[in-house]
């Protein structure tokens, strides 16, 4: 059987990392430092001090 809902338990450990995700970096931008995220199907550095030698364009 395949749910297409899912578990409230489940919703509830999602909403938890999404909001652990958030704070982290938002905290991480207030300090100026930098991020590595998936954009453009790719890891892309981001933010203040990312090192020069590391930048992915």
């Amino acid at each position: 059987m395949i749910k297409t809902q899912p578990s409230e338990n489940s919703q509830k450990i999602l909403e938890s990392l999404k909001s652990t995700a958030i704070k982290t970096l938002e905290t991480k931008h207030k300090l100026g430092q930098y991020v590595v995220v998936w954009k453009n199907n790719q890891i892309c550095l981001e933010g203040q001090d990312t090192p020069l030698c590391n930048k992915v364009k």
